[in-house]
């Protein structure tokens, strides 16, 4: 780890600096680039240091980084508590202890996040709250899951669209994310269609013409 941590520092020497982010961005690629290895308990304590280095050209702003590694995690599983559209109710997903925690437990957090989208649910917040146990490093998760409000599709309006799905787009309000998606999906189609039709109308009309 320490020659991957040491090729994240080089690739971060000569960025921009921020008084606000810079501090918090280094920290985060630390912990992101442990994480993704199984260093799930991870923390990662970065320091400013003073004097900031001045020469002709630059002003460099010098940093130190501390790292507490925290041992290899495998993942145990993830309890949550669906709600709203959902039955209400507890689950739990496990997985076969596998090293990959966060890439697993990122994927399925963006998979239920997803699912409220589809739904309407567009402010939905889906929070992790990890629980190690350092006996056997085995890592679970509890999710929080805040559903917020429900939106409805209202009208959509297309710039240079075939007027066929331009009139249909109108008539579609209070219908929900996904199924606007199908039904614009299916009038699009249709719209083309009737197009493709009027056009080889239209050349047989020339070709009876001549």
């Amino acid at each position: 780890m320490q020659a991957k941590a040491s090729v994240l520092a080089s690739s971060q020497t000569g960025n921009a600096f921020d008084t606000e982010n810079t501090a918090i961005g280094l920290k985060h690629a630390f912990e992101d680039l442990y994480q993704d290895l199984g260093y799930a308990a991870v923390k990662v304590d970065v320091t400013q240091i003073e004097p900031p280095v001045i020469s002709a050209q630059t002003v460099e702003i010098p940093f130190a980084v501390a790292i507490s590694e925290g041992g290899v995690y495998k993942l145990g599983a993830i309890d949550y508590r669906l709600t709203r559209w959902f039955r209400a109710r507890r689950c739990r997903r496990c997985w076969p202890n596998i090293r990959l925690v966060r890439k697993a437990t990122r994927s399925f957090l963006f998979a239920i996040r997803d699912a409220y989208h589809a739904r309407g649910y567009l402010d939905c917040s889906v929070v992790s709250h990890p629980s190690f146990n350092e006996s056997t490093h085995i890592v679970n998760y509890g999710l929080e899951i805040v559903a917020g409000r429900a939106y409805q599709m209202g009208a959509v309006e297309f710039d240079g669209a075939p007027e066929a799905m331009a009139l249909s787009s109108r008539t579609l309000g209070n219908c929900a994310r996904r199924r606007v998606r199908r039904e614009l999906r299916f009038r699009l189609c249709r719209a083309r269609a009737k197009e493709r039709q009027g056009a080889g109308e239209m050349d047989a009309d020339r070709a009876h013409q001549r």
